[in-house]
């Protein structure tokens, strides 16, 4: 006898970008047991598909079968779609994240704003060492205490066309905070 029960499903690098396709992999009653969406164009799933996705992931009943899904370079980002996702389906969205296998230990944060308002302080604050934690205690000194000195500094590094002009009014004038 012959087994024709098809396992595996390869859809590996061929520039699919519609996320429907998952959609229906995911939807799918049937004995596949793999499938490969890696290297291809797609850029988010939704909670819903996700959500039925983790559950056959993690199906170990002889009624249903397990499904193992390859999405590996794919530009796909979290949480996907979120802003559509219901109340219900983001909380087990942030539940199925919270029980995840593998732990978040790298983020990417991207820190916007003016200049001189204090983004490169926080990112030092933020990734400094517990030794380097007074270094930055004293960056949060209070605008009307700092000297000409502190002022010159904070102006030097604003990077404006104006900086260096602003750095000799401050020192030649004696601004201080005050």
């Amino acid at each position: 006898s012959t087994n024709s029960t098809l396992l595996h499903v390869d859809l590996s690098s061929n520039a699919l970008s519609d996320p429907s396709i998952i959609d229906a992999a995911a939807s799918l009653d049937s004995s596949i047991e793999h499938f490969d969406f890696s290297d291809n164009d797609l850029e988010h799933v939704s909670i819903e598909t996700q959500l039925l996705l983790s559950k056959r992931l993690m199906a170990t009943t002889t009624t249903t079968i397990g499904m193992e899904l390859d999405l590996s370079l794919n530009p796909l980002s979290s949480p996907p779609l979120g802003r559509l996702a219901d109340y219900a389906n983001l909380r087990d969205y942030l539940a199925l994240l919270a029980n995840e296998k593998t732990a978040v230990t790298r983020i990417r944060l991207m820190v916007l704003g003016f200049g001189g308002v204090g983004k490169s302080t926080f990112c030092r604050a933020v990734t400094a060492t517990k030794d380097d934690g007074q270094v930055f205690q004293s960056s949060l000194t209070p605008v009307q205490e700092w000297g000409v000195g502190r002022l010159v500094d904070w102006a030097g590094r604003l990077g404006t066309s104006w900086s260096k002009d602003a750095v000799r009014l401050i020192f030649e004038e004696n601004i201080t905070g005050q």
